[in-house]
């Protein structure tokens, strides 16, 4: 009975000793209730503090907002364009001449009219920036593919088409039609020299042969330089020409390039650079980049609402007068002229027709000088086919463009059916083509055929045994 009132008595002591130790472990200390009074007061606002409180971290402010972050947009190039003229050589380096100021590629040996063109040659196939035309850009004139067969298609001014586009309806001195390319070009800095990139209607990216035509004057491209037809199509195939500027574009762009190294030198004395800032007397970029700064914030001056495409002023140029010489197309010789006797009768002797026109919006009218009626066109009293038929040459009074043969009055009288405005003019071989429409509607681009047996010219889907042949603007000495 004494062991058992033992242990009781030792097992009452042990509880009471727990207890209490239970009691004093959770008792806060006097340091713990200040550090928490202390927080409460609102003097622990850094997690070191509040851990050393034994408080939790404060809870962490959002600083990074990721849809504020955006691609930083490239700033524009700071090089100036490169500007001057443009001067066309041969493959021996000797001068031709150079572009002029004309709308069709003419070449000049005038220093008094030579077209003047900037442009950055960043980015090619580049636009050409033209000044005082009445169109921006320089291109080239669409009105057919490229080909092998060795056509040429015209430089020309006209507004602006996207790179690798095919050729667009934007505006030429034509007119809206027919379509042009503009950013063709290629520039290389170590010989100044430009070449051109080609796109044909059906998307193949072409990389033409530049020509020069001595009987037009004219500047072209076309993928034939040598070929056979360059007879017919009045062209010198070794003078492949090339594009120089002027030398003096180089220097610009390295005495630049001098003062962007110079001026981004950083000095020693930043110290004092720093403070002749703060008392405001860097005001540009250049003196804030030699201080080490960064530039100032940017001022707006470019307000896109303002921009406006140009309204294309109307062509300077006169109207287009000559003969008509007629070739052979097999080998370019010469058949005759367009004689002032009606029915397309030919003539080598001195009554060559005179005709006037001007080659915009094509198909247009031919007005012929001294005859009883003012256009020349074609005799429509029959549809044209593939049976070989032909359609006479006539003078008419005018039709409209696009129009189906009308009654308007001819040689032959009131109640036969002609058109007049049928002509397509190409200005990088002087040579003209027809587009006839058919009483149905139907649009054809017809041959020209000569008649021997009657001396006359027409025109035909087959002209079978008849020499086919080229119709051209003649100068009066051809």
């Amino acid at each position: 009975m004494v062991a058992l009132f033992n242990l009781k008595k030792a097992s009452l002591l042990l509880i009471a000793a727990f207890q209490c130790a239970i009691l004093v472990s959770a008792r806060p200390s006097h340091v713990e209730l200040t550090r928490r009074e202390f927080a409460n007061r609102g003097n622990l606002t850094t997690n070191a503090k509040r851990l050393q409180a034994g408080l939790a971290p404060l809870k962490p402010r959002n600083l990074y907002n990721p849809s504020r972050v955006v691609a930083r947009t490239p700033a524009p190039s700071n090089l100036p364009p490169l500007s001057g003229n443009l001067v066309v050589k041969r493959a021996d380096g000797s001068v031709i001449g150079y572009i002029s100021t004309g709308d069709y590629g003419y070449v000049t040996t005038s220093s008094a009219n030579r077209m003047l063109v900037s442009f950055y040659p960043n980015n090619p196939p580049f636009n050409i920036a033209v000044s005082g035309m009445s169109l921006p850009n320089l291109g080239f004139l669409g009105s057919s593919s490229l080909s092998t067969n060795g056509n040429a298609l015209s430089l020309i001014t006209t507004n602006p088409t996207a790179p690798g586009a095919t050729p667009q309806n934007v505006g030429s001195p034509y007119g809206t039609a027919p379509p042009t390319e503009s950013a063709v070009w290629y520039y290389n800095p170590i010989d100044s020299q430009l070449t051109a990139q080609w796109v044909n209607p059906d998307g193949t990216v072409l990389f033409p042969s530049f020509a020069y035509s001595t009987v037009s004057t004219r500047f072209s491209i076309t993928l034939m330089p040598e070929s056979n037809q360059v007879p017919i199509l009045q062209r010198q195939a070794a003078m492949v020409a090339f594009f120089n500027l002027r030398k003096a574009s180089l220097f610009l762009i390295a005495a630049f390039q001098c003062a962007l190294l110079v001026s981004a030198r950083p000095s020693h004395v930043e110290l004092a650079r720093r403070d002749v800032v703060d008392a405001g007397n860097f005001t540009t970029n250049a003196k804030r980049l030699q201080a080490g700064l960064a530039p100032l914030k940017p001022r707006t001056l470019y307000n896109p609402s303002r921009v406006a495409a140009r309204t294309p002023a109307p062509s300077s140029l006169p109207t287009l007068t000559g003969n008509i010489i007629v070739k052979r197309a097999s080998d370019g010789t010469v058949v005759g002229y367009v004689s002032t006797q009606d029915f397309g009768i030919l003539t080598t002797g001195d009554d060559k027709m005179s005709i006037s026109f001007s080659p915009f919006n094509p198909p247009f009218n031919l007005a012929v000088n001294g005859m009883s009626y003012p256009d020349l066109g074609f005799l429509g009293y029959a549809p044209l086919s593939t049976d070989g038929n032909a359609l006479s040459m006539i003078t008419t009074n005018p039709t409209p463009p696009g129009s189906t043969p009308q009654k308007v009055g001819s040689e032959y009288g009131s109640g036969d059916l002609t058109e007049s405005a049928i002509w397509y003019y190409d200005p990088a071989d002087s040579q003209f083509t027809v587009q006839w429409v058919n009483p149905d509607g139907t649009v054809l681009f017809p041959k020209v055929g000569y008649f021997a047996i009657s001396n006359r010219v027409g025109i035909t889907l087959d002209p079978g045994a008849n020499p086919e042949v080229y119709l051209y603007l003649a100068e009066t000495s051809d």
